[in-house]
């Protein structure tokens, strides 16, 4: 076993959406007509991870942001970042199922609970089809919205406190010394993204 060669890890996805995707995608996610949409809305609106997106509670939310809570976050520290007043209107507007905003399909798979709605592949080949954008991934959402804020002039550190990442600019003695958590900068930079994406939506 020791001889054996690691299998070649493969190229980081470097896709972003143009801006003909994005509305396209965005439009379509605007029916939020199924489960798939209303994920797909709340990625490109929060920029956020898909796992950490999928276990929302309503109970996180407020008017005005959204608190991920350390045990449901990759790096295990709490999270909480803005909304603007339409996508909590939006998301208000969602049906509600339990505690969960993605509840699951099923309570059990295979003799274990789940809590969650976890398996995507179907219907995102759907809203792709719908969508008439392919070559996509929802990851890949998270990188459009990461790269349109960019454009947009904001500075990287307000980004990667959007993100939730701790790696960069918020890494090493600057994490541990500089306590800021960016707040006000994070709601202007949303309020920026969501004047983006009223654009786009326009122009849909």
């Amino acid at each position: 076993m020791a001889t054996l060669k690691k299998p070649p890890q493969g190229k980081p996805r470097e896709r972003v959406l143009t801006d003909e995707e994005l509305a396209k995608v965005y439009k379509t996610a605007l029916k939020a007509t199924s489960a798939i949409h209303r994920l797909i809305y709340l990625l490109i609106h929060t920029g956020q991870r898909l796992g950490e997106t999928r276990r929302l509670q309503w109970s996180f939310m407020t008017p005005s942001r959204i608190t991920l809570p350390g045990k449901i976050t990759k790096n295990g520290r709490t999270h909480t970042f803005p909304i603007s007043e339409e996508t909590h209107r939006t998301i208000y507007q969602f049906p509600r199922m339990g505690d969960y905003i993605f509840p699951p399909g099923r309570t059990h798979v295979r003799g274990k609970p789940v809590e969650v709605w976890a398996n995507t592949v179907k219907p995102l080949a759907d809203f792709k089809k719908e969508c008439e954008v392919s070559d996509w991934t929802l990851h890949d959402l998270r990188r459009t919205f990461a790269t349109n804020l960019q454009k947009l002039t904001v500075r990287l550190e307000v980004t990667e406190a959007l993100l939730n990442h701790v790696s960069g600019t918020r890494s090493g003695i600057v994490g541990v010394y500089q306590r800021h958590d960016f707040f006000p900068e994070m709601h202007a930079a949303i309020a920026l993204w969501e004047e983006k994406l009223n654009t786009l939506k326009a122009k849909a």
